[in-house]
């Protein structure tokens, strides 16, 4: 980096198609401005300190331009850049894209310059500034391009936010499932979890093989069967022909199955010898 002066552009990492789109459009119109974009390779090598690079680059701005996406504004980093330039006392302007609209901006970004960048009479605007606070005049760009291009980004933008919010609820939601699971299993005494290790793997099986697997007193299999059920963790399956039981049939619930063998497997030295044969 230089000690020139900077165009710093604020955006949310997951804007960093627009923010790249952006300076590169700059620099179309502007060859001789420095813009610095922390999601550019060139602008943050691998390794540097970031921090002290953006710290710096915002020390070195006159113009702050936010990229101030529905996505951005929730982003307390963007939050933090725009105080940094507020405290130093530098130009800000929020550049709307998408949702964001320049009237309809929450307090402070509403209390500065703001425009639509997706719509060229924003461009327009946004360019006379950039040409007024670097005292350049600026080449001919084509704003329309731009403004689809953008438009275009901000679409994919979106698209990979909702995929990624949706994959983090689920994510949640799975690991919530997951910490339950677990206490529910820790509430269990041994001899529980290892006929639970004994459907898992041997599937559905009837009394005669679970008896048989047992390790203990068959008065008390009857016990953990019936607490097996109770906990909705284990299935029983009735076999009739006509109105008379033939045999009972227990299994583990398809629904925990998955969820139950990185918790049993592998079986725990400190549990002592198995209560039943697998």
């Amino acid at each position: 980096m230089t000690d020139s002066p900077v165009l710093f552009v604020s955006h949310a990492a997951i804007d960093s198609e627009l923010a790249r789109l952006l300076k590169e459009i700059i620099g179309r119109a502007f060859n001789r401005i420095d813009v610095f974009v922390s999601s550019d390779p060139e602008d943050l090598p691998v390794g540097d300190p970031w921090i002290e690079q953006i710290l710096g680059a915002l020390g070195r701005a006159k113009l702050i331009a936010v990229l101030g996406t529905d996505r951005a504004l929730n982003r307390k980093w963007v939050w933090f850049e725009a105080g940094a330039g507020w405290d130093r006392r530098r130009q800000i302007v929020t550049c709307c894209v998408g949702k964001t609209r320049k009237g309809l901006l929450p307090p402070p970004f509403g209390l500065h310059t703001a425009l639509n960048l997706d719509e060229p009479e924003g461009c327009k605007v946004f360019f006379d500034l950039i040409g007024k606070e670097f005292g350049l005049a600026g080449q001919l760009v084509d704003l329309n391009y731009f403004c689809q291009n953008l438009i275009r980004l901000d679409v994919r933008a979106e698209e990979r936010f909702a995929i990624a919010t949706q994959e983090h609820s689920e994510k949640a939601f799975h690991d919530a499932r997951q910490r339950s699971m677990h206490e529910k299993i820790a509430s269990t005494d041994v001899s529980s979890r290892d006929l639970l290790r004994f459907l898992l793997i041997n599937g559905e099986c009837n009394g005669q093989n679970i008896y048989a697997a047992a390790c203990f007193l068959d008065t008390f299999v009857g016990q953990y069967l019936e607490k097996a059920v109770a906990s909705g963790l284990v299935s029983i399956r009735i076999e009739r022909a006509g109105n008379m039981e033939v045999a009972r049939w227990w299994s583990v619930n398809p629904e925990f199955s998955s969820r139950l063998k990185p918790i049993l497997f592998p079986r725990p030295d400190a549990e002592g010898a198995p209560k039943f044969r697998l």
